[in-house]
């Protein structure tokens, strides 16, 4: 398995690689976790099973012992008889309890907590995929906008290129105006002459008609 190095960047954050070795690790994790509990319920099992075989090994241990300190203890057999039953009675009630420890267990719930330990990484990785599930569409989103931004560069480009080839035309037409300065005085010229007259006639308009009223009677005359 490859080495599972995280993202530093936020470029790092959509590659592909890294989803995939994420995904692996996840995938791992997930084995190696349920592994883990599988072998702690078969390891509380087997040693619940080694506290009832030593319970009931004591138990024997007892009565053995007791039997024989008894017969020790009592030379006289009447007096034996007695003690014996008081005895037997007694290691009666104890072997009834040691019995019901036995036959009741600590009964741990392994199965509940791995039921609500696999519930709560179930959850854990829904998360996980929705959030990966809205990165990527956040990486769909940031494509469609740089296409979108490409495809105005080119356009701003294109136009920036006619522009330049506008301003050259431009600038090869000013250098042949002022190569031909024998024909480009006389326009300038004209210009003025027609700019002024404008300005003349905005100024003052009474006298541009008296003018044109003087024209019509010489005209007339």
């Amino acid at each position: 398995m490859e080495r599972y190095n995280p993202p530093s960047t936020s470029a790092q954050m959509y590659c592909h690689g890294c989803q995939r070795q994420i995904r692996k690790v996840q995938e791992l994790m997930d084995e190696r976790y349920l592994d883990n509990i599988a072998y702690h319920v078969d390891k509380n099992k087997l040693e619940t099973k080694l506290d009832n075989k030593a319970k009931e090994l004591e138990l024997e241990k007892f009565r053995t012992t007791t039997l024989t300190t008894l017969l020790k203890r009592s030379p006289n057999p009447e007096a034996m008889d007695e003690r014996v039953k008081e005895i037997m009675e007694v290691n009666k009630k104890m072997a009834d309890e040691l019995q019901k420890s036995i036959a009741a267990p600590l009964n741990y719930p392994l199965e509940e907590w791995y039921n609500a330990i696999n519930l709560k990484w179930n959850e854990k990785y829904d998360e996980l995929r929705v959030f990966l599930i809205e990165k990527n569409n956040q990486l769909a989103e940031y494509q469609d906008m740089e296409t979108e931004l490409s495809e105005d560069i080119d356009q701003y480009c294109q136009e920036i290129a006619a522009l330049k080839k506008m301003l050259k035309k431009k600038d090869e037409e000013i250098e042949e105006l002022k190569k031909s300065k024998d024909g480009s005085l006389p326009i300038v010229e004209l210009e003025k002459k027609d700019i002024k007259n404008e300005t003349s006639e905005q100024a003052n308009p009474e006298e541009v008609k008296e003018s044109g009223n003087d024209e019509s009677g010489i005209s007339a005359v």
